[in-house]
């Protein structure tokens, strides 16, 4: 298979997650220099389609977090276009970045996640589940954006502020517990990254905590036991075969006290950055970050129609 010669690396948009991405996109940029290939970083504009083909771009690597980067737009164009593209297909990535079907299918899998409900637009602001905490997500936003976890008297106001980001809300039962997270992804073979522990300073893995170098500490491997690990593996290899995303993604998870763990997201597009989960856990298989970049363009140059 030929190597490709001219590679894009799409990053920035106009998410609410615009400043990590370009952070991202510029960490790929720099672990392709060692490689022979001429490397353009493109921002997003409605003509970047027509960019990408009148550079005559071999493959995209896919650094755009959130909303027209992780939710199938940008996979989309690629394909019409004809362009290789790293990372899950559109159906995956559509799904994965809704939170809220992305419970449904977690619940009709059978896998494990926290119990949940939905709070519309137009809905009264209540704790109709009655949790005794609860997590305030918006629908469609990454990186911990507008998320709360809130005892039921400060329930309303984590509501107002989440709905800055998005109309529709997942409320989910806060479980206490050791927050994890599995990668996955395929290179010349599909691997199953070790488990790493996610200690952040504040009460969960916030923005702040995710993007600020000493606010949390990783455990690489986690501090778990085998039994705990295999059934992490498990669970990992199902969700990503159920949902498509064995290309790359990253699943998080919450391990109760009981240790018992519950599945809380899928992310298709992970973080690249100096702190970022994936790049640790790669490395911790022998992986090292250039070789992970190539790795998932040669892959994405295989696929060759980005399916």
């Amino acid at each position: 298979m030929a190597e490709p010669r001219r590679v894009g690396v799409v990053c920035g948009g106009q998410s609410a997650e615009r400043e990590v991405s370009l952070k991202t996109g510029q960490a790929v940029a720099d672990a392709l220099l060692s490689r022979p290939v001429a490397v353009t970083i493109y921002d997003t504009t409605g003509d970047l389609g027509d960019r990408l083909r009148q550079d005559q771009i071999d493959v995209v690597f896919i650094a755009l977090h959130g909303r027209g980067g992780e939710d199938g737009v940008l996979q989309g164009m690629l394909e019409w276009n004809q362009i290789p593209y790293t990372g899950p297909g559109v159906a995956a990535s559509a799904i994965c970045i809704d939170k809220i079907y992305t419970k449904y299918l977690l619940e009709s899998f059978g896998l494990p996640t926290p119990n949940w409900f939905v709070l519309g637009p137009d809905d009264p602001i209540e704790n109709r589940a009655g949790f005794d905490r609860l997590v305030v997500k918006p629908r469609s936003e990454g990186s911990s954006i507008g998320l709360s976890v809130v005892e039921p008297q400060d329930f309303a106001a984590a509501v107002t502020e989440a709905r800055n980001y998005d109309s529709q809300l997942l409320i989910e039962q806060y479980i206490e517990g050791y927050e994890l997270t599995v990668g996955a992804l395929e290179l010349e073979q599909f691997h199953l990254l070790p488990p790493v522990g996610i200690r952040p300073a504040h009460q969960f893995f916030d923005f702040a905590t995710k993007y600020t170098k000493g606010l949390t500490e990783y455990d690489v491997p986690a501090k778990i036991d085998r039994p705990v690990v295999d059934q992490l593996a498990q669970l990992t290899r199902e969700a990503v075969k159920r949902f498509g995303t064995e290309r790359l993604c990253r699943v998080d998870y919450i391990l109760a006290r009981d240790q018992s763990p519950y599945i809380l997201e899928i992310n298709t597009i992970p973080g690249l950055t100096a702190t970022s989960l994936l790049p640790m856990a790669a490395a911790a298989s022998g992986i090292e970050f250039d070789q992970l970049i190539w790795g998932l363009i040669m892959r994405a140059m295989e696929d060759n129609n980005g399916t």
